[in-house]
């Protein structure tokens, strides 16, 4: 039985087509053809057939295509007999197939056996192999699934090996002296994919080798008024030597004479690289860039760490591109989101780099002796949810090869003896009072701008918008993810309603790019991929914390959880795991070491509190650690040592302000009038006269109702 989906989906047994019926049972064998000899649960199965909208019996459905697609594919199989193919493995199914009977990893096969007969200077090999791989393709990858999402990044993927394997291709083809031939497919290879500028350096080669040295010269040119047009950039230094060398008429340019297959030219090989094609612009983060890669070059393991949707995979990818010409062996993405368990990680990590597995050795090894010897950089992304196995996995591979070099993105760090850990920060916001002018300043008011305009090109802006891009900028802390969702809403609302509306960011940032990876399509999503990573105990403190405003001390935090569930003697392991999955952020404070959490995070973590039942005894609480800070506070804010008790006061201002409302909501009046008493002095000394008036004419009020008050 093969499988074929380098164009529309086909099965073929010896030779003879399989009729495989609904469009619905072709995706779901579709998303077990990508997933070959894996388990892919029954709810990643779900979601390829029907969606985000998947039907009450979607479940039960399922069963039936499954049952359907044993039918055809073994047609023979005797009644009650356990299948051979489609197997039903916990959680879900698995399509036990050999690997070169999917001509998909067929073609990944041929293409590493092409590149590495190439790397050795056998051309004839190399061009007759590759040429071999590259005649499997019947059109494009997953061609009937083109707008589903489950096969779209794959599809991408595919598509970029082809062209990266074409490119072989023609370097071998350039080797053995075939310049005249390709002169005319390499014209249409440009035109076709204009910014690829290996294709320009083949098509140069081919030019120079055929005696027609000014058209080599104009195809340079041509490249360059391209690349100025298209991304406002220069050809790349390997190109600026070529066109030199051609000036110069250097002999190294000449073809090569004798009937024997030449080694590779040392013009522009490009190294190999699956690294995706930007669709969209990177907007700023020079700095950052410039400062990742210059770790990766100093360092063999960085870990890009933050939180969701702060942009570690965009900012990685980046920095990968521009490390190409630094790793001859090439530079890979290995990604790990579809991975739901740690047994098929050495196989994603060679599906990657083009490597098919050998039968003589485990994943594992196979791996191992791939690296070694090799100048190769791995882009590993997402490693979070496999933190333990990730951190093996890169110890076992640095081990390999000491040219192997591995920049990780993780909302958690791998704690792994050589890693270099690098935070990255949100984008800048504008201050509230910035101009319209001077928005694109601030990447992420740019970021903003620029989305909105390719969602609605017609989109302008006034001189009020700018205020209301600052506030949304600012209200989702600089988060890219959010504010390309954010952007997303501009095809429906003005920016002033957006702005609006970011009280409830969750209904709001709810429509993403149908192409982008789930937990990236909506804001919720993006949470929800962090919060399903925590432990139980990492959860209900990661909920209760919640409840603080303006960021908190660790003794605040302990002050929290009188329970045993969560007793305080653990809150600073349980603190300090939340911090290092990026849900909570630690810094140095005037007086005591500070925590806070993302306002998003924090607005997600009270609705899970909400959920629980347990925002009232929580806030219920919170009010009582507040009361008793006034308390121990009151009689230190005269005299000698004012000034830190004041302090204290100041850098919880925000709880105390949130406690104080809590507190005028309930029965009893006792905790708001001990609070509000207790910061006068605060309020006087600090001049925050009108609040202190207010909310002590509240409590007095309040205790009109009540017996005698404790004190006047």
């Amino acid at each position: 039985m093969e499988f074929r989906i380098l164009g529309m989906l086909e099965v073929c047994d010896a030779g003879r087509p399989v009729e495989i019926g609904a469009a619905k049972e072709r995706a779901l064998l579709a998303e077990l053809v990508l997933h070959a000899n894996q388990i892919v649960s029954r709810e990643r199965l779900i979601e390829a057939v029907w969606g985000d909208t998947p039907p009450a019996t979607a479940a039960a459905t399922l069963n039936t295509y499954v049952s359907h697609l044993r039918s055809a594919l073994e047609p023979g199989r005797a009644p009650r007999s356990q299948p051979g193919l489609l197997l039903t493995r916990e959680p879900g199914y698995l399509l036990a197939v050999d690997p070169e009977r999917i001509d998909a990893l067929r073609f990944e096969h041929l293409a590493a056996e092409g590149r590495r007969a190439l790397a050795a200077g056998d051309a004839t090999t190399a061009a007759a192999t590759l040429r071999e791989g590259l005649g499997l393709w019947r059109g494009g990858a997953l061609a009937d699934f083109v707008y589903e999402p489950f096969a779209q990044a794959e599809a991408t993927r595919l598509e970029e090996l082809r062209l990266a394997t074409l490119e072989q291709r023609v370097d071998a083809d350039l080797a053995l002296g075939r310049h005249h031939d390709l002169v005319a497919e390499l014209r249409r290879l440009v035109d076709e994919h204009p910014l690829r500028e290996h294709l320009w350096g083949q098509l140069m080669f081919a030019l120079y080798r055929s005696g027609r040295q000014s058209e080599a010269l104009r195809a340079y040119g041509e490249l360059r008024e391209v690349l100025a047009e298209e991304l406002g950039i220069d050809p790349s230094p390997a190109l600026r030597r070529l066109e030199d060398d051609m000036l110069q008429q250097r002999l190294a340019l000449e073809a090569p004479v004798g009937p024997a297959p030449a080694p590779v030219p040392a013009g522009p090989v490009q190294a190999p690289t699956n690294l995706p094609t930007r669709l969209t612009t990177f907007v700023g983060r020079e700095d950052d860039i410039a400062e990742v890669a210059r770790l990766c070059l100093d360092a063999r393991l960085v870990t890009l760490v933050g939180a969701g949707g702060v942009g570690k995979t965009r900012l990685a990818v980046e920095v990968a591109s521009r490390l190409v010409d630094e790793h001859p062996d090439g530079v890979f993405l290995v990604e790990l989101a579809p991975l739901s368990d740690a047994g098929g990680l050495c196989q994603q990590v060679l599906a990657s780099v083009g490597v098919g597995e050998d039968d003589r050795r485990s994943p594992a090894e196979t791996l191992a002796a791939y690296v070694a010897g090799r100048r190769i950089l791995l882009l590993i992304d997402n490693c979070e949810h496999l933190v333990d196995a990730c951190a093996a996995l890169v110890e076992n591979l640095l081990a390999a090869g000491p040219g192997v070099r591995i920049l990780a993105t993780s909302r958690e760090l791998l704690r792994v003896p050589v890693e270099t850990a690098w935070r990255v920060p949100s984008m800048s916001t504008p201050p509230p009072d910035t101009g319209l002018e001077e928005l694109v300043d601030f990447e992420a008011a740019r970021l903003f701008l620029e989305r909105a305009r390719t969602l609605s090109p017609g989109l302008e802006l006034s001189k009020t918008d700018a205020a209301h891009v600052a506030r949304i900028c600012a209200r989702l802390e600089g988060n890219p993810l959010a504010i390309e969702l954010a952007a997303a809403r501009t095809r429906l609302l003005s920016i002033g309603e957006i702005a609006e509306r970011l009280d409830d960011r969750f209904g709001l940032l709810s429509t993403g790019a149908r192409t982008a990876p789930g937990r990236h399509q909506t804001l919720r999503a993006a949470v929800d991929w962090s919060y399903d990573s925590l432990t139980v105990a990492e959860r209900r403190l990661f909920d209760l914390l919640s409840v603080f405003s303006g960021g908190f001390t660790l003794q605040a935090a302990e002050a929290l959880c009188p329970d045993t569930e969560l007793t305080p003697s653990t809150v600073l392991e349980t603190l300090g795991n939340l911090s290092d999955k990026s849900m909570v952020l630690a810094g140095p404070g005037r007086t005591a070491s500070r925590f806070r959490m993302l306002e998003t995070l924090r607005q997600y973590g009270a609705e899970r509190l909400a959920e629980r039942g347990e925002m009232e005894a929580a806030r219920n609480r919170h009010l009582g650690w507040a009361v008793a800070l006034a308390a121990e506070t009151e009689p230190h804010l005269e005299g000698a040592g004012q000034a830190e008790w004041l302090q204290r006061l100041a850098d919880e201002h925000d709880n105390l302000r949130s406690a104080l409302e809590w507190a005028a909501t309930s029965s009893d009046r006792v905790p708001l009038l001990s609070l509000a008493t207790a910061l006068g002095r605060f309020w006087e000394v600090r001049g925050h006269l009108s609040e202190g008036r207010r909310w002590l004419e509240a409590a007095l009020e309040a205790w009109s109702a009540e017996s005698a008050a404790p004190r006047a």
